[in-house]
C-alpha cells in the first residue's frame, strides 16, 4: 500500500499537468479523467484529405483519369446480375457527350457515347453483365466521362422508369471533375432521397466560377473526404455539408467573401478537427457546428463586424469540442449571446477562449455550464471574461 500511494500521486499529477486542473482527484475519477482528455492526433494537425484518400479508398475500385478543361468522370457500380437506372442534367456549350467505358493504364477506354443537347437530360439503365471489375463487395463498374464546351452545371436527374417521387440516389460513388466555367455541381439536395447517399469522394481540380455552396453535399451520408474544392468566389456555404454524417477530411476552405455558414457542418457527426476559417464577413452561424459530436478543435475562427450575427446553437451538442478561438476586433457591439455548454473544455481551453473573446459593447451571456474545467477557474481567470463585459453562466 505504501508503495500505491505515490503511484496514485504520480497518476492524478498526470491528469492535471493534460487537462489544466489544479484540484485533488480520487482514484475512482481517474478512468473517467483521462478519457476526458483529448488525444495527441484529435488535437494535431486536421487530417488532410488526400492522404485520407489514399489510405482509404479501396484497391480494387478502378482509378479514376486525370480531368482535363471540362471533363468530367463518374465512377458508377452496379450490384452483380441485375441493372442500375442513372440520369443526370449538363449545362454547356452547345451539346455535351457522355462516354461509357472503363479504365486501363489509367486512361480512359471508351465503350459508348452520345450526345446530348444542354439542359437536356441524359438517361440510362445499365447492365451488369455488360461491365467487368468485379470489387470484393460485388459491384461492377462503369467510368463515364463527361465533356463539352463551357460546361457550367451538373445534377442528378428523375429517370423515366422511376417514380419522381421515389429514391433517385444512384450509385455513383466518386466524382472528379476539372470545369473553369463551372458555377454549381449539385451533388446534395434538401430532400435527402435525391442526394448522392453513395458517393465517398469528391474532386473539383483547378478554378471555377461557383459563387454558392449552399447544400452542395447536403444530405450525402456516406462522403468521406474531398481532396480538392476550390471555394475562391464562394458567398453561401450553408448547409454545406450538413448531414455528412462520414465526413472525416476536407481541403482548406478559402471562406473570405461567404456571409452565410449557418448549418454548414450541422450533423458531420465524425469530423475531428477544422481548420482556420477567415469569416470577416459572415453573419450568419446559426447551428454551423451543431450536433459535431466528434469535433474536438476549431483552429481559430477570424471574425471581422460582429455587430449583427447570429450565433444561435452554433456549437450545440458538441460534447467533445476541447479548444476554440476566436480572432476579433478589440471591441464590438455583439448582437447575441455565446453557447459553449456541455462541451469538454478544460481549465486551461476556458482560459484561451476568454483570451480570445473581444470585448463587448454591451453585456452578453456567455454559458459554459458542464464544462470539465469550470471548477478549476480562479476569480482572476473569470475576470478576463466578465472585464470585457461577458456574463459568465456557469
Amino acid at each position: 500500500m505504501a508503495g500505491l500511494k505515490p503511484l496514485l500521486k504520480d497518476i492524478a499529477d498526470a491528469i492535471r499537468e493534460k487537462d489544466g486542473s489544479a484540484s485533488a482527484i480520487v482514484a475512482n475519477d481517474f478512468p473517467e479523467r483521462i478519457r476526458a482528455i483529448p488525444t495527441a492526433s484529435k488535437l494535431g494537425t486536421p487530417l488532410d484529405p488526400v492522404e485520407v484518400y489514399k489510405n482509404t479508398r479501396p484497391a480494387d475500385w478502378l482509378p479514376m483519369p486525370e480531368p482535363q478543361d471540362n471533363e468530367m468522370y463518374l465512377l458508377f457500380h452496379i450490384p452483380d446480375g441485375v441493372s442500375s437506372f442513372l440520369a443526370f442534367t449538363v449545362t454547356c456549350t452547345g451539346n455535351y457527350t457522355v462516354a461509357l467505358g472503363t479504365v486501363t493504364g489509367g486512361q480512359f477506354v471508351q465503350k459508348s457515347a452520345v450526345s446530348v443537347a444542354s439542359g437536356s437530360k441524359y438517361e440510362a439503365e445499365l447492365f451488369a453483365k455488360d461491365y467487368d471489375n468485379l470489387t470484393n463487395d460485388g459491384m461492377k463498374q462503369v467510368m463515364i466521362k463527361i465533356s463539352g464546351t463551357n460546361i457550367f452545371t451538373w445534377e442528378p436527374s428523375g429517370h423515366n422508369k422511376r417514380n419522381l417521387d421515389s429514391v433517385y440516389s444512384w450509385n455513383i460513388i466518386e466524382i472528379t471533375c476539372r470545369l473553369p466555367s463551372g458555377t454549381m455541381i449539385k451533388i446534395g439536395n434538401d430532400k435527402n432521397l435525391f442526394a448522392l447517399q453513395k458517393i465517398r469522394y469528391f474532386s473539383w481540380f483547378g478554378e471555377n466560377l461557383m459563387d454558392c455552396a449552399s447544400k452542395m453535399f447536403n444530405n450525402c451520408y456516406s462522403l468521406v473526404a474531398i481532396p480538392q474544392l476550390n471555394t475562391a468566389s464562394v458567398t453561401d456555404m450553408s448547409y454545406m455539408f450538413a448531414n455528412c454524417y462520414s465526413l472525416v477530411a476536407i481541403p482548406q476552405l478559402n471562406t473570405a467573401s461567404v456571409t452565410n455558414m449557418s448549418y454548414m457542418f450541422n450533423n458531420c457527426k465524425s469530423i475531428v478537427k477544422v481548420q482556420k476559417m477567415n469569416c470577416e464577413k459572415t453573419s450568419n452561424f446559426i447551428s454551423m457546428f451543431g450536433n459535431c459530436e466528434s469535433l474536438v478543435e476549431i483552429e481559430e475562427i477570424c471574425i471581422g463586424n460582429m455587430s449583427n450575427i447570429s450565433l444561435s446553437n452554433t456549437f450545440a451538442n458538441c460534447a467533445s469540442l476541447a479548444k476554440v478561438r476566436f480572432k476579433a476586433p478589440t471591441e464590438v457591439s455583439w448582437s447575441e449571446s455565446l453557447a459553449l455548454n456541455r462541451c469538454c473544455l478544460s481549465r486551461i481551453a476556458l482560459v484561451e477562449l476568454f483570451d480570445s473573446l473581444p470585448t463587448i459593447r454591451y453585456n452578453r451571456d456567455l454559458g459554459i455550464s458542464l464544462n470539465p474545467g469550470i471548477s478549476e477557474l480562479s476569480d482572476d481567470e473569470k475576470a478576463i471574461a466578465t472585464n470585457k463585459r461577458w456574463t459568465l453562466k456557469i
